[in-house]
């Protein structure tokens, strides 16, 4: 039972960015990256229920992105 994490520092490979942002683009043409709202959950929430929801993080509650919409 062992992990390794290893990572990278992003400013190592700037002089790669514009060929990243061009491969990036062309997979999302090809619709090999998919961006839609399945990759999120946006809960409104009172800010005094702010900590409940951020609970649902821990529960496996969301969806990808756990987003808090402050509302009034």
């Amino acid at each position: 039972m062992r992990l390794h994490i290893h990572g990278f520092i992003v400013l190592d490979y700037v002089h790669k960015f514009g060929e990243v942002v061009a491969e990036l683009s062309q997979a999302w043409k090809d619709g090999k990256i998919v961006v839609d709202d399945s990759m999120q959950t946006v809960v409104e929430a009172k800010f005094e229920e702010v900590p409940k929801v951020w609970m649902k993080l821990f529960e496996g509650a969301n969806t990808g992105k756990l987003c808090t919409k402050i509302v009034s």
